[in-house]
C-alpha cells in the first residue's frame, strides 16, 4: 500500500479557545488579499498592494491615448444625479477622458473633450450641478471649459469627441479649480489674474459662470479648499473660508464676501520646500497637507504629510508631520469618513486612518503601488491624484504613466495590524491590551486601528470595546501570522514515512471515502474540518471522542470535549469524504485542517495521508476516453 503524506494547514484556520467548544470555533470572513495578477478584485492586480483590490486597469492607450506621449494627470468623479452612474473624469495632457465605472469591474471608455489650446502636463476640473469645469497651467488662453455631463446617460456608439458646452475667458493659464458645492461658487487659483490667487465665479447658472472677483492679499494660490465653516472655532461658525496652499504656508482667507474677502491667518512651518495641497478632515477642526519638494530638495529622506490643529484659526499650530517610510514624492490627497487617501507619485496610493489625529497619530492600512519599477524621491512618474468620494466605494487613480485604475480598499474585518489576517498577537492581544470598555464611544480615548479598534468603518471610532473584539473573533483566521508564514504547510512522503509521529494522521481512502484519525499516542481534545464546496457526507459520520460536542454539516465536520479516552488512539468517521480525490484534490478539499491535542493547547494541522492510488474523477475518465478516441481516429485515418 502506497502512503503519500504532507502536513497541511489552511491560512484560513480556526481559533480554539478553552476546551474548544463549537461555539467558540470561529468562522474566517472575506479577505483582503496583499498581492496578486489580475484585475476584477483580485488584489492588486499586476500592482504590489496591501488591502486593497484592484477592480479594473485601462491603460492610457484603451482611453484614447495614442502612444505620442499623451500622459494623465488630474482626476474627479461625477454620479449622475438621475441615474445615480458613477464616471471618471480623467485629466490627460490632451484634453479630459470619460468612463463610465458603474461597473467597476467592467468600465467603458466613453469619449474625449479636446483641451480648449494645446497640450500641457496640468489640467485639473470639478463638478457642479451635473457640470464639469476643467482648467489647464501654462496653456496660453485655455480659461475654464464648461461641459454639460448629462451627456453621458445612454450615450450612443462611444467613443466620441465631444464639444465644450460653454467657454470661460476670464483668464488664460490656471493651475486648480476648487467648487464650494454649498454656495455654488468656484475658486480657480494660479491663474494670470489676482497675483495667482483666489478667482471668483458665480455658477448660479452651471452652464453660463460669472466673474464675482477675487482676492490676492497673500499672493500666488497653488490649490485650496473652500467650505461653509462648521469646526471649533466660533468666531467664524458659518462663513465660507478658504484653505489654501500657497508655497510656504497654510493660509485661511475669509471669502464669505466676495467684495470685501479678508484674511484670517497664513501659518508657515520650518523647512517648507513647496506647500502643495491639502484637505480638512470633516470636522473642519484639522488639516492634512502635502509639501511636494521637500523630499525632492532633501529636508526630508521619506515620504511625510504635514499636519495642522485648526481649533483656533486666527492661530494654527502645526503639529509636524506623518512619516510614511517610502521613498517618493507626495502629491495630492484627500479626505473621506476620517481617511485620507493619498496620491504619492512612484508609490502609488496610500490609505492613511486620521481617526486619530487629535493625538498627533496617523496610521496607514492600504496601499497600492501602481509604479512598482522605481521608488524615487526626484520623480513626478506614478500617480497624480486619487477621487474617494464615490458613495460606492470605490477609488478612481490617476497613474499618469499607467492610466486609470480602479480599487476598493478590503481590510479584513477584525484585522487591527493591517496584515491581512486576525491571529492572536498582532490582533487579538492588541485589543485586550488596549480593551476600552464593554461599550464605550468616547472620541479622546484616542485609539488606533493598530491598537484594535477595527470598527465601523474603515477608522473605527477611537475606542477597543465588545464590538471590536467580536469582530475579530468572527473572523479569527488563527493564532499564527498567516502573513508571514507561521502557519506550516509541508512535504509529501513517500510509503511508510511519516512527516511527524507527534501530528495525528488523518488518513482518507480514495475508494471509499473513508476518514480514520490516528491520534499516534497522543491525547485529542479537538478537531475541525472544513470545506468551501459543501463536499463532506455528514450522514455517514460517527464522533470519534469521547463524551464529545459534534457539528456535522456539508460544510464542516468538528468536535469539542475535555476527556482523554484511555487506550484509544485510532477511530473511524465513517465515509464522510468524496472519493476519487489525490492527495492534492485532498489538499483543495478542506479549507480547514486543524487539531488541538490538549486543553489550551495551540491549535496545529494534521499529516494528512492518501491510501493508495487514487480512483480517477469523472472528467478523468471522459478526457482520457476521448484521447483514446481521438488516437483510434488519427489511425484509422492514417491506414486509409
Amino acid at each position: 500500500m502506497e502512503f503519500l503524506r504532507t502536513r497541511f494547514a489552511s491560512l484560513t484556520g480556526a481559533i480554539l479557545l478553552g476546551f474548544a467548544f463549537p461555539g467558540f470555533l470561529l468562522a474566517h470572513g472575506d479577505k483582503g488579499d496583499i498581492s496578486g495578477t489580475s484585475g476584477g478584485g483580485a488584489a492588486g492586480g499586476p500592482f504590489p498592494s496591501q488591502n486593497i483590490n484592484m477592480l479594473s486597469h485601462l491603460p492610457l492607450a484603451d482611453i484614447g491615448g495614442d502612444g505620442s506621449g499623451i500622459r494623465g494627470n488630474d482626476i474627479w468623479g461625477w454620479t449622475d444625479s438621475m441615474t445615480g452612474n458613477e464616471y471618471a473624469l480623467y485629466g490627460r495632457t490632451d484634453g479630459t477622458a470619460f468612463i463610465d465605472v458603474t461597473d467597476p469591474v467592467n468600465p467603458t471608455y466613453l469619449g474625449i473633450l479636446p483641451t480648449h489650446t494645446g497640450v500641457a502636463a496640468w489640467r485639473d476640473m470639478k463638478v457642479y450641478s451635473d457640470h464639469m469645469y476643467v482648467v489647464s497651467d501654462i496653456n496660453g488662453s485655455h480659461g475654464m471649459q464648461v461641459f454639460d455631463l448629462t451627456q453621458l446617460r445612454g450615450l450612443a456608439g462611444p467613443p466620441v469627441v465631444f464639444s465644450e458646452t460653454n467657454h470661460y475667458a476670464g483668464f488664460g493659464r490656471a493651475h486648480n479649480i476648487a467648487i464650494n458645492e454649498d454656495s455654488g461658487f468656484a475658486y480657480v487659483v494660479g491663474t494670470n489674474t489676482y497675483g495667482g490667487g483666489l478667482h471668483f465665479i458665480d455658477l448660479s447658472n452651471p452652464a453660463s459662470p460669472v466673474a464675482a472677483g477675487g482676492y490676492s492679499g497673500d499672493g500666488y494660490t497653488h490649490d485650496t479648499q473652500v467650505v461653509n465653516y462648521i469646526g471649533p472655532d466660533s468666531d467664524y461658525s458659518g462663513a465660507e473660508l478658504a484653505f489654501s496652499s500657497n508655497e510656504d504656508t497654510l493660509t485661511i482667507t475669509d471669502v464669505s464676501s466676495k467684495l470685501a474677502p479678508s484674511l484670517v491667518s497664513r501659518t508657515g512651518y520650518a523647512g517648507s520646500s513647496y506647500t502643495h495641497q491639502g484637505w480638512l478632515t470633516e470636522d473642519h477642526r484639522y488639516f492634512l497637507a502635502n509639501d511636494e519638494l521637500d523630499e525632492r530638495d532633501g529636508i526630508v529622506s521619506t515620504t511625510v504629510t504635514h499636519m495642522w490643529d485648526l481649533l483656533d484659526l486666527d492661530n494654527p499650530l502645526y503639529m509636524g508631520t506623518y512619516d510614511h517610510g517610502t521613498t517618493s514624492i507626495d502629491h495630492n490627497l484627500y479626505i473621506k469618513d476620517r481617511v485620507a487617501y493619498e496620491g504619492n507619485y512612484t508609490t502609488g496610493m496610500r490609505v492613511v486612518d486620521a481617526s486619530e489625529i487629535g493625538a498627533g497619530t496617523l496610521e496607514t492600512i492600504a496601499w497600492i503601488d501602481t509604479h512598482p519599477a522605481t521608488d524615487s524621491n526626484t520623480s513626478f512618474n506614478g500617480v497624480w491624484s486619487v477621487y474617494p468620494f464615490f458613495d460606492s466605494g470605490n477609488i478612481l487613480i490617476n497613474d499618469r504613466n499607467e492610466g486609470l485604475i480602479v480599487v476598493e480598499v478590503d481590510m479584513v474585518t477584525g484585522d487591527a495590524d493591517g496584515d491581512g489576517d486576525v491571529d492572536n498577537l498582532g490582533d487579538i492581544q492588541a485589543a485586550f491590551t488596549n480593551f476600552t470598555g464593554p461599550g464605550t464611544t468616547n472620541w479622546t480615548l484616542s485609539r488606533t486601528r493598530a491598537q484594535g479598534d477595527v470598527g465601523p468603518g474603515l477608522a473605527g471610532d477611537s475606542d477597543v470595546d465588545n464590538l471590536d473584539i467580536q469582530a475579530m473573533f468572527s473572523n479569527f483566521t488563527g493564532p499564527l501570522d498567516a502573513s508571514t508564514g507561521d502557519v506550516a504547510s509541508g512535504d509529501i512522503l513517500g510509503a511508510g514515512g511519516d512527516l511527524d509521529p507527534a501530528i495525528p494522521d488523518l488518513i482518507y481512502d480514495p475508494v471509499t471515502g473513508e476518514v480514520v484519525i490516528d491520534w499516534e499516542g497522543n491525547t485529542l481534545i479537538s478537531y475541525v474540518l472544513k470545506n468551501a464546496t459543501n463536499s463532506f457526507i455528514p450522514g455517514n459520520y460517527s464522533t470519534i471522542l469521547l463524551g464529545s460536542f459534534p457539528t456535522a454539516t456539508n460544510s464542516e465536520l468538528s468536535e469539542s470535549t475535555s476527556f482523554a479516552e484511555p487506550g484509544v488512539t485510532t477511530r473511524s468517521m465513517g465515509n464522510v469524504f468524496p472519493t476519487g480525490l489525490d492527495l492534492t484534490g485532498l489538499q483543495n478539499l478542506l479549507t480547514v485542517n486543524s487539531i488541538v491535542l490538549s486543553l489550551g493547547g495551540p491549535q496545529i494541522p494534521f499529516d494528512l495521508v492518501v491510501t493508495g492510488p487514487p480512483v480517477p474523477e469523472p472528467s478523468t475518465s471522459v478526457l482520457a476516453a476521448l484521447a483514446l478516441l481521438g488516437l483510434g481516429l488519427i489511425a484509422r485515418r492514417r491506414r486509409r
